[in-house]
């Protein structure tokens, strides 16, 4: 069992969780969590989670109780482990400081030394590190890189889980800001929200290298791809992909992004076709099967800052 730190939208976090698991394997721990009941979990195909994380010890108790059972528990576990860890702690759902987090990463610490195995504590700024720190610090990727998610609930139930990773700011930034091509204009649709938007299809996914070839098979068409930001997102899932817009400005745009994207990032999926059309009158006709339909419709007038009340009248008029 696993479970997932949502993001800012925790009601669109869930949604992505229960479309790609069932709504059988997935339920609410928490306002800001979810379990995912699930044999493999996937996290880096996730757009609406910040976390995740393996469940080992599920619990009542106060953060006293919980803070000698990590040290209990990770003094026996790490008693002869032969390399240096590093250990983040990150707390969700507790009324404590984040002295108190330090002061168990110290407790544990202390034991560790005695046996001469040495731990890095992550500090914290707050009860919970910040994705970034995370992320920075490789919590989670490696057996010697470890973050612990601790989190109560409402009712006092707390699980403890290894974290198998924290969402890549530095991809998405990428993706986001250093692409060759972008237009305010015509909005800047946040990458994160696009891969949530293609994993809202339920289409399989590619969760690991076998299974990217059938993967590819399925297609993905944006019919108002605009920059390309959800074909980007569905090539990188490994999905083939088919993009129109109604100006040929921006299919050339979606082009140059495309092209870079996949110079700084593996891709499996392919382009079949990138074209102006007009998407009230155009025919599509692919050489293959367009499984889903994935777009940012019309959303009205763009503002540069916000309107005056006469104005949003007229608009909406």
């Amino acid at each position: 069992m696993f479970i997932a730190i949502l993001g800012r939208q925790p009601t669109l976090g869930a949604a992505e969780l229960e479309r790609l698991y069932g709504s059988d394997c997935t339920r609410w721990f928490s306002d800001h969590t979810m379990l995912v009941e699930s044999d493999a979990f996937d996290f880096n195909r996730l757009g609406g989670s910040l976390k995740a994380g393996r469940v080992i010890l599920q619990m009542n108790g106060n953060w006293q109780t919980i803070s000698r059972t990590i040290v209990d528990h990770y003094a026996k576990q790490w008693y002869d482990i032969p390399h240096k860890i590093t250990l983040g702690i990150s707390a969700y759902g507790f009324r404590i400081s984040p002295r108190d987090i330090q002061k168990t990463g110290l407790l544990l610490k202390k034991q560790l030394q005695r046996r001469s195995i040495s731990l890095r504590l992550i500090p914290n700024a707050e009860p919970a590190l910040n994705t970034a720190a995370s992320h920075h610090n490789k919590l989670g990727l490696s057996p010697h890189k470890v973050e612990l998610l601790i989190v109560r609930n409402a009712s006092g139930r707390v699980i403890i889980a290894e974290s198998i990773g924290a969402q890549n700011i530095s991809a998405l930034a990428a993706r986001d800001q250093a692409r060759p091509r972008t237009d305010a204009f015509v909005g800047m649709l946040p990458p994160k929200l696009a891969r949530m938007m293609v994993n809202f299809t339920g289409l399989p996914g590619k969760f690991n290298d076998s299974a990217a070839e059938s993967t590819s098979r399925l297609c993905i068409l944006d019919p108002f791809c605009g920059t390309g930001t959800v074909l980007q997102e569905a090539l990188l899932s490994g999905y083939s992909i088919i993009g129109t817009d109604l100006s040929q400005k921006m299919i050339d745009y979606t082009t140059e992004n495309l092209s870079w994207l996949r110079q700084k990032f593996r891709t499996t999926g392919e382009v079949i076709a990138l074209q102006q059309a007009d998407a009230t009158t155009f025919q599509w006709r692919p050489s293959r099967a367009i499984d889903a339909v994935v777009c940012e419709t019309y959303l009205g007038q763009p503002f540069s800052a916000p309107p005056r009340p006469e104005k949003l009248r007229e608009v909406a008029g």
